[in-house]
């Protein structure tokens, strides 16, 4: 499931009328849901946060359905300290639990420091909802203290966590984290924009020039998933997906169908930690190798399988040349000479 940000609009209004009044939702969320009550109120309430520019507000959206789900920002911002407090709102009890929270609380987290040039975010969490305390561990930020008694509701008190992250704690970490994990057809999209990128950059190798075709791609992407060819993907900090490799497995023996990286994204060890993935997957046939499709101009993936010390040439392919193909050189093979 993917969610984008945008600014509320007067249009957003509807929705929160059901959600302050249900309980359920409201009940680890901000005080001042727990004193408004009629349409009235809430609007008023809505009209106060449209107008306000102490805070920055962004409603989350359901990228596929276009519907309103929640919203979230930065509330008490402070020029002097450089500082904020974080809140996230998701009013649709449909989307709770989807790991919505972890991802918005990033997204909102890289806005706070890298365009309001924040120094220190901060929020408070009852030490109830727990699910949130992970949503903000995962999204970076650490435990400071406790205020005791510090939340009521109905009646009854409970401690709130002070959480915080630090400019120089969320550059590090942002820079840092590279998961490496098996795609799966909600990955479709991203992995198909990285297949069309590789598709293109393997024919510049033979001088051919296309354009990108995504729908071509998708195809590819679903086909390998039928086959349960493994495709492990390396996804960042935002679960941007930057890499992926394809395992084709035949008879016990592992190749590496395709391997991308884009290339901004080139020169940090993701290369590395895909093929370590399908050398695990090897392993597991009882092998010690994974077998590589390589082009003879491709002087980046050679150098790359030689530092990991793949330097025996297996087979080769020959064929005819395709039509107005042009080639860049010869190379020998023995006692032969072929075109490439």
């Amino acid at each position: 499931m993917e969610v984008i940000l945008r600014n509320l609009v007067d249009s957003d209004r509807s929705y929160f009328f059901s959600w302050v009044k249900d309980k359920e939702v409201i009940k680890y969320s901000r005080s001042i849901f727990q004193r408004i009550k009629t349409d009235e109120e809430i609007s008023r309430w809505f009209d106060s946060i449209l107008k306000d520019n102490t805070s920055y507000n962004k409603a989350i959206i359901d990228k596929s359905t276009g519907i309103l789900i929640g919203y979230a920002g930065i509330a008490n911002l402070n020029e002097t300290n450089l500082s904020g407090e974080y809140f996230i709102f998701i009013g649709n009890k449909a989307y709770h639990g989807k790991g919505i929270g972890t991802f918005v609380t990033k997204k909102i987290v890289e806005f706070g420091f890298s365009e309001l040039k924040l120094n220190r975010i901060m929020l408070t969490v009852s030490e109830e909802n727990t699910w949130a305390i992970r949503a903000y561990a995962k999204a970076g930020f650490k435990t400071e203290g406790i205020m005791r008694q510090g939340f009521c509701r109905n009646g009854s008190f409970h401690d709130k966590v002070i959480m915080s992250i630090l400019r120089d704690e969320w550059t590090e970490m942002k820079n840092d984290v590279v998961k490496i994990r098996l795609a799966n057809i909600e990955d479709e999209d991203k992995v198909s924009i990285l297949i069309s990128q590789f598709r293109m950059e393997l024919k510049k190798l033979k001088n051919i020039e296309i354009t990108p075709n995504i729908e071509k791609s998708k195809e590819e992407f679903k086909e390998y998933l039928e086959k349960n060819y493994p495709i492990f993907v390396a996804e960042d900090y935002y679960k941007n997906v930057l890499g992926y490799i394809v395992c084709r497995i035949e008879e016990g023996v592992v190749w590496a169908e395709s391997l991308f990286v884009l290339e901004e994204a080139r020169r940090q060890g993701i290369a590395y930690k895909l093929y370590e993935k399908a050398e695990n997957v090897a392993k597991g046939f009882g092998e010690d190798m994974v077998y590589s499709f390589v082009h003879p101009n491709n002087d980046k993936i050679i150098n790359f399988l030689a530092k990991k010390g793949y330097d025996v040439l297996n087979l080769i392919e020959i064929r005819k040349p395709f039509k107005n193909e042009m080639f860049n050189g010869k190379i020998q093979v023995g006692n032969y000479k072929y075109n490439y």
